[in-house]
């Protein structure tokens, strides 16, 4: 069942029902994307992305998915995996169309040079097997023109191909670049958001760490006015007990103004009472002295004849005992009233002291009072100001929750920017093979557009040497038709015509002999050439190993890594000509009958020259591997490389013996291809 808009899905991983509402590409995002309308408020978005509306829903209720997290809800209620039914398609339809465009363009472009080589070597073949044949008797002019048009056909035709092969690639090349650059500029929007979202993230960030900072210096100021307004009503408490005790203080002092008072009145009642005993003992003192002058008048009277009876004496000597008690008494009570003054002068002093120092203390603690109630109105707008802060930090605790879904939400942003960071560089890795794979690809067009021009320029050689060769032929066939017209007149008038004509023909086997002693020498002068050349190049070497350290001879060392890095051209080069030879020796078969079977060894032939260059093909493709993977690796890789020369020596001499067997024209199923010993596959 295939997914389609309106079909019934589940995100998986996240519990959430929903209806497709879009299935395609983006601009926000590389790929094939699924827009679902949610079932629950749980999206991301309304259906707007990047400024461009896919679908319409309700707010966070869009949400894009890929599709293999995914599970598609049948109408009976069945869930079926999507990814699982991607991954049991079949791995060839994950072949992107540039891969299979490259491949097609490889297989095309191997094809037609391979097919321009035979096509060029049969045509040689052709043409100088037509040239060597014996002269008939009589050869029409009009034949001429028409192998003259063939060869052209074949000229241009071989020379086109490469070019269009060219123009295709340099097409395909193009085409990449431009998606390349696109996808550089999609990668570099890309970056510009991320970069963006990464700013804002950061800006959130910071503003999320100061209101938590904000939020903790709230919460300690908070603390320490609490702390400041628990210390101040313990000081007005201390405040109003102070006050309670100066009130008390104060009564205390008014009751000892009182008591002081009434000591002054008594002082002074006292004092009255000291006077009037002084007077009263100055009185009785009068009356003593008066009495005592009495007493010494009577004294003085009875020696004149009067007496003084005993009993005055005695009365007189009591009352003097009691006004002597009394005056002790007086004055026992005059100093303690004296010490009694001196002792409440000395406290009234003292309260004097103590009254101005509570007046002191009570002005101090008014002051203190005036201040603690401006403390306590400046707490209570600060407790006012706390109760707005603590509204503040319930507003920034929500701030802050809305913060972490958005830091949420953008650290989503951030993986799927990541992944399509990914799947960016995983582009631009591709991009960068498959340009250096077209640069291959442009450099073997060209490789085979520059042989195809040589061939074209030997092929013109070798035409106009045919061309000059037919000439002189037809001027030798002219001649020849000539003397044998005059000799048919003649011949029935001289017999010694025979004679003549007898020596006409070695002439022409002397001509066709020295044009071929010709071309052989001129064979051998490039052969003899080309081997002076071979050898001073092995001498040129020989000197030069000459100079080089022991190490560089040793096996395993630097001479191996340059044997292998030159043994691998050279195995390329001779399974390509082996590949050559075959074909052109052993064509291929479009149809084979039963008759074929029984009556000839074609089908054989045939079965054995696939199979021969399929063993050559596999071992040009690792080849070809070895080469590539040599051009990139490190010293190290090479020379442990260079250890393996003697095993793929092996192949060398397995080719040589091939091409030695086709030299003698052996059987092709005398090559036996598990002779190939297959090389380990580059790491």
């Amino acid at each position: 069942m295939a997914l389609q808009i309106g079909s019934r899905v589940e995100v998986t991983g996240k519990n959430v029902l929903g209806t497709v509402a879009y299935l395609g590409n983006t601009s926000f995002a590389v790929g094939k994307w699924v827009g679902l309308i949610l079932d629950e408020p749980k999206g991301k978005n309304n259906g707007l992305v990047a400024g461009k509306q896919y679908f319409e829903c309700n707010e966070n209720c869009g949400l894009f998915v890929k599709q293999n997290q995914l599970t598609l809800i049948d109408e009976s209620g069945n869930r079926i995996d999507l990814s699982s039914v991607e991954s049991n398609t079949p791995p060839s339809k994950l072949v992107t169309p540039k891969a299979s465009r490259l491949s097609s363009s490889r297989q095309s472009l191997t094809s037609s040079t391979s097919s321009i080589k035979s096509n060029s070597t049969n045509k040689s073949r052709e043409d100088v097997s037509s040239s060597t044949p014996n002269i008939p008797g009589n050869l029409p002019d009009a034949q001429v023109p028409g192998s003259l048009s063939k060869r052209s056909s074949f000229i241009e035709v071989t020379f086109i191909q490469p070019l269009f092969l060219f123009l295709i690639l340099k097409e395909l090349y193009d085409e990449m670049k431009a998606e390349i650059q696109d996808l550089k500029e999609k990668l570099d929007t890309m970056k510009i958001k991320y970069r963006e979202k990464t700013r804002d993230l950061d800006e959130m960030k910071i503003q999320l760490d100061q209101s938590a900072e904000f939020k903790a210096k709230i919460m300690e100021s908070q603390a320490g006015l609490k702390r400041e307004l628990e210390k101040l009503k313990q000081e007005k408490q201390e405040a109003v007990e102070a006050k309670e005790d100066t009130a008390d203080l104060v009564e205390t002092l008014e009751m000892m103004t009182l008591d002081k008072e009434m000591a002054e009145e008594r002082a002074e009642t006292l004092q009255v009472e000291l006077d009037l005993a002084k007077e009263k003992i100055e009185e009785l003192t009068l009356d003593i002295e008066l009495m005592k002058a009495d007493i010494e008048k009577s004294c003085d009277g009875a020696g004149d004849g009067t007496e003084v009876s005993h009993y005055q004496i005695k009365q007189l000597e009591q009352q003097n005992m009691r006004l002597r008690e009394t005056l002790v008494r007086l004055r026992d009570l005059s100093a303690h009233e004296k010490h009694e003054m001196s002792k409440l002068q000395k406290d009234i002093e003292e309260k004097k002291q103590e009254n101005a120092e509570l007046i002191k203390s009570q002005e101090k603690l008014k002051q203190r009072v005036t201040e603690l109630e401006a403390d306590c109105a400046d707490l209570h707008e600060q407790v006012d100001a706390a109760l707005g802060a603590e509204e503040m930090v319930q507003q920034l605790s929500v701030q802050k929750l809305e913060l972490e879904d958005l830091v949420s939400k953008q650290a989503e942003e951030i993986v799927d920017l990541e992944a399509l960071q990914v799947v960016s560089d995983q582009l631009q890795e591709d991009a960068k093979e498959i340009e250096i794979e077209l640069k291959e690809e442009v450099e073997m067009a060209r490789s085979a557009t520059r042989e195809v021009i040589r061939e074209k320029e030997a092929a013109l050689e070798s035409l106009a040497d045919r061309e000059l060769t037919i000439v002189k032929f037809r001027e030798l066939v002219q001649k020849l038709q000539d003397q044998c017209q005059d000799l048919q007149h003649q011949l029935h008038k001289e017999t010694s015509n025979q004679a003549a004509i007898k020596t006409a023909i070695p002439e022409m086997l002397d001509y066709k002999k020295m044009f071929a002693e010709t071309k052989a020498h001129a064979r051998t002068i490039d052969l003899e050439l080309r081997r002076l050349e071979v050898q001073q190049s092995q001498q040129h070497v020989q000197y030069l190993t000459a100079y080089m350290p022991d190490a560089f001879l040793s096996r395993g060392g630097d001479n191996d890594a340059v044997r292998v890095l030159l043994l691998i051209p050279s195995l390329l080069w001779k399974s390509e000509i082996l590949l050559s030879q075959i074909k052109e020796k052993f064509p291929p078969v479009d149809s084979i009958t039963h008759a074929d079977l029984i009556r000839s060894h074609q089908a054989e032939q045939f079965v054995c020259r696939s199979k021969l260059s399929f063993h050559l093909f596999q071992l040009q493709a690792i080849l070809r591997q070895y080469a590539s993977s040599f051009n990139l690796c490190t010293p190290e890789v090479l020379l442990k490389a260079g250890q393996s020369y003697p095993e793929m020596a092996a192949n060398d001499w397995t080719l040589d013996g091939f091409i030695e067997m086709l030299k003698t024209d052996q059987n092709i199923q005398d090559i036996d291809p598990p002779l190939l010993a297959k090389p380990e596959e580059p790491k």
